[in-house]
């Protein structure tokens, strides 16, 4: 993961999220739309809760 390695030699936070345990966490939701924009809010509020 060269793109991991450099973020975290640059002082970068990078948490890397099994797949899974993200799709479980969006099924919570009431939101059901799927695009990136969606996508990438279901992430930041994982990260924010998590």
């Amino acid at each position: 993961m060269p793109l991991l390695t450099y973020l975290k030699n640059h002082g970068i936070f990078v948490a890397v999220i099994n797949p899974l345990i993200m799709k479980k966490y969006s099924a919570i939701g009431l939101r059901k739309g799927k695009n990136d924009k969606l996508d990438s809010i279901k992430i930041a509020n994982y990260g924010i809760d998590n």
